[in-house]
């Protein structure tokens, strides 16, 4: 039954989808041009030499994306009649993440003045562009649990430029997301609330699932030779600095907690800025400490570290920190995907 109400509801979202790609045709297309390696090398919106192909390579991403919806909305029982040779429906769904995605990790460029925003069509359509992908890639690969997060975070963003705000529906969905797997989301929506506050009660979740995460009880322990559910905790090919990324989102998330408390409370103030200190330290562990000799966060992880010890040592903490780019800037998806292989190509054979 419920797969009935959503069949009316998934077409629907593909005719809107097909009249926003009108340039796209629903005709057969075959592109092998793209490669997953090239489009995490291209994350790094602050280095200049990479802006030229980003905007070429949204292009054709984009391209890829509108033949995909066209494609989709003319040939509904694609994937039940679709031969050896076509795309994959699992595949297609994903593509049109990696469009949702780069346009949105583009458009923070937009808002940080790396990019010419004359260049690229308004703030407003492209997000909302990139919204109608990643919904429909939820559709078309619904066992994805990660595609919510990145669905609901391009929501966030879109709100947040329109009207400043964020409503309580989507800080609601962020949360319940969390609270269901912390061991993605919950860096997902440490991200979101790095520039963002999501309220007093929100925060103080946010800060108990960082508490989880960073301990012994998290799913993701131990932090070497994981099996079971912590083996979701893996860096991989694609994420060659998750450790690091995520590590340092906790550490920042007591470094503000700190910060909220250095007038109130300075004694758990400084308790806060220790467990901050001892995970952005954690980084040097011989284990880790080659690793992170190569990211490219480096100076900005050892810049936490001296205003973490200096707080620590002497309860002095500078509140305009947090709102530096210096601070910010980690929060970006070349954190995690700084030098990310993906052999596979990006490819679309619609038949």
């Amino acid at each position: 039954m419920v797969a009935a109400m959503l069949k009316p509801v998934f077409f629907n979202l593909l005719l809107v989808l097909a009249l926003c790609s009108s340039t796209a045709s629903a005709t057969p297309y075959s592109n092998y041009a793209l490669s997953g390696t090239e489009y995490f090398s291209l994350f790094n919106y602050t280095e200049s030499s990479n802006l030229p192909r980003m905007q070429t390579f949204e292009k054709e991403l984009t391209d890829h994306a509108d033949h995909i919806v066209s494609y989709l909305g003319a040939h509904p029982d694609y994937e039940n009649l679709r031969s050896r040779h076509e795309t994959p429906i699992h595949d297609l769904g994903l593509i049109l993440v990696y469009t949702g995605m780069f346009t949105l990790n583009i458009n923070n460029g937009i808002l940080e003045g790396k990019f010419d925003s004359h260049t690229f069509d308004g703030l407003g359509e492209r997000y909302n562009k990139a919204q109608a992908y990643l919904n429909l890639a939820l559709k078309l690969v619904p066992e994805d649990d990660r595609i919510h997060s990145w669905a609901i975070a391009n929501e966030l963003r879109k709100e947040r430029a329109a009207t400043g705000k964020v409503s309580e529906e989507v800080l609601g969905e962020v949360m319940s997301l969390v609270k269901k797997n912390p061991i993605f989301h919950l860096f997902n929506a440490l991200t979101m609330a790095s520039d963002f506050d999501f309220g007093p009660a929100r925060e103080a979740e946010l800060l108990q699932y960082t508490e989880l995460m960073n301990g012994s009880s998290s799913p993701c322990w131990p932090p070497v030779f994981r099996h079971g559910e912590a083996k979701q905790c893996k860096t991989s090919n694609r994420t060659p600095f998750a450790f690091q990324g995520v590590t340092t989102y906790m550490g920042d998330e007591f470094l503000k907690t700190a910060a909220k408390l250095s007038e109130t409370d300075p004694t758990n103030a400084k308790a806060y800025a220790k467990k901050a200190l001892s995970d952005y330290k954690r980084l040097d562990f011989f284990l880790f400490k080659k690793k992170t000799k190569k990211w490219a966060q480096k100076e900005k992880l050892e810049e936490r570290i001296r205003i973490a010890q200096r707080f620590t040592d002497t309860g002095y903490f500078d509140q305009t920190y947090l709102k530096t780019r210096n601070f910010l800037d980690i929060y970006t998806c070349t954190s995690c995907h700084q030098d990310g292989v993906a052999k596979t190509k990006l490819w679309v054979n619609l038949e």
